[in-house]
């Protein structure tokens, strides 16, 4: 859980998994301050890998004039809601599917370019409900597998490009400059934790004591740029 009340953050490249509750919580509000603030508190929540929590995936609320943004986020297999958002959120460009409950419970919040289940496909705009396909997503590597419909179905504008050589490629073209691992094929957008302009190393992951199952996933495995 991350309170926030006079600050602006970011919080990306994570892996957030098997916690009994839920995955990545935050409140954000401009409480009554003296004298009043005069900076807005904000989000931005992106390239983060979100699963197999005891409930909510990611869980946001947002009063006063405090605002978030979500960008390339996987949130699945959570055992509540995928997202829950409630006020001044944006969520786009991610995939957030089979979850238990909701893969969307949202309040006032904008969902674009996302890939989600066909019960909270309805109010998402330029979304989809086809499965995502990961290329091992038992073994914790939710990478997009060749075939997958998130590659390349993000939001086009070029400030969500995916990472790419931009000495080879100075004037990029989206429908035929290639993407830099950990994104897939060309450079528009690819929906999910390893696509965009932020993409690269999520986490890493090990076996531990008290979860010795853990496949170990390696950065190769991840991405690597």
């Amino acid at each position: 859980s991350l309170p926030s009340c006079n600050s602006s953050c970011s919080v990306f490249r994570n892996i957030i998994r098997n916690n009994s509750n839920g995955g990545f919580d935050a409140y954000l509000s401009l409480y009554d301050y003296s004298p009043p603030l005069t900076t807005k508190v904000s989000m931005q929540i992106f390239n983060n890998l979100i699963h197999n929590n005891g409930y909510n995936g990611l869980e946001v609320r947002t009063r006063r004039d405090a605002t978030m943004s979500a960008s390339n986020n996987t949130i699945v297999n959570n055992e509540k809601n995928g997202f829950l958002g409630e006020g001044a959120v944006t969520l786009k460009n991610s995939i957030i599917y089979n979850n238990q409950n909701k893969d969307l419970n949202v309040t006032k919040s904008k969902v674009t370019y996302c890939n989600v289940d066909p019960d909270s496909i309805s109010g998402c705009s330029n979304s989809f409900s086809t499965a995502p396909k990961f290329v091992n997503s038992g073994k914790g590597d939710f990478t997009l597998a060749a075939g997958s419909p998130a590659i390349d179905a993000g939001d086009p504008d070029q400030k969500y490009y995916d990472i790419y050589d931009k000495l080879t490629y100075p004037t990029p073209n989206p429908a035929t400059t290639p993407a830099l691992p950990p994104a897939k094929s060309t450079i528009r957008n690819d929906i999910g934790a390893y696509g965009g302009p932020h993409a690269g190393v999520i986490g890493f992951v090990q076996p531990t004591k008290d979860d010795p199952k853990t496949e170990y996933i390696r950065e190769d495995v991840i991405g690597t740029y």
